[in-house]
């Protein structure tokens, strides 16, 4: 089962703020973390990420399911970290020794990478896919860029269906994925004609859309206003972001 990225973003009391001031807020709190250079402003970061999770009372289970891949990452480069930089031995594994400054910059970095992922879940998955569009798109980011991601998106679903309806029907005829070089015909096989199903779907939903007018504008039934609660939100982010620059000049 694949889930939507906005499933529960109409139980999330961040879902009727603004748009444009969450994507402004929390985009600027995030390049602020990425850029913060202590580990212990960048822990404090990490708890205000996932307290803010909370309050959007996303289920953690959803957060979890498309957290769990970037997290797999992170702690694959937190592992190959303290071995890539030289310092003050700690432990070796072989011949290849870890050092202490390349595990607290693993740390740092896992640490600025996870609050960055918490935080982006958490300004995508409390909006309307079609309402985050829309923001972009008053925020003048490029309509091609739009167009991509909300094509992206919507497809996506349907091309892992398609995989999964063809990957079933491989199983029905016998087919076991096995570390084999057959495993790897079959598979790119499939990959193939997915590929040009694709393509073909492309060029068939593109003259559809043409014939009914589509002009690539993201259009809404109503418009996208900001109030006083949208603006304090904003502001608060925006304040914490400078704060941990601040503390930590």
């Amino acid at each position: 089962m694949h889930q939507e990225i906005d499933k529960y973003a109409h139980n999330s009391p961040l879902c009727n703020l603004d748009p444009r001031m969450k994507v402004i807020s929390l985009m600027t709190l995030i390049f602020s973390v990425v850029l913060l250079p202590r580990l212990e402003l960048v822990s404090f970061a990490l708890l205000f990420s996932i307290a803010l999770l909370f309050v959007s009372r996303l289920p953690l289970r959803f957060a979890l399911h498309f957290l769990k891949w970037p997290f797999m990452f992170i702690t694959f480069f937190l592992l190959i970290m303290p071995f890539s930089i030289e310092g003050t031995p700690v432990f070796s594994v072989g011949n290849v020794i870890a050092t202490y400054e390349g595990l607290k910059y693993g740390v740092l970095i896992a640490l600025r990478a996870s609050s960055a992922v918490i935080l982006a879940l958490i300004m995508i998955a409390t909006t309307k896919f079609g309402t985050l569009l829309k923001a972009l798109e008053k925020l003048k980011v490029p309509n091609a860029l739009i167009q991509i991601l909300m094509f992206s998106y919507r497809y996506s679903f349907t091309f892992a269906q398609e995989f999964d309806r063809m990957r079933l029907a491989a199983r029905a005829r016998g087919f076991n994925p096995k570390t084999s070089m057959r495993t790897l015909r079959v598979l790119g096989s499939m990959a193939g004609m997915l590929f040009v199903k694709s393509y073909e779907r492309a060029e068939r939903v593109f003259w559809a859309m043409r014939a009914r007018g589509y002009d690539g504008s993201v259009r809404m039934l109503s418009e996208l206003k900001a109030g006083r609660r949208d603006w304090a939100f904003a502001c608060f982010i925006i304040a914490f972001a400078a704060l941990l620059h601040l503390v930590g000049g």
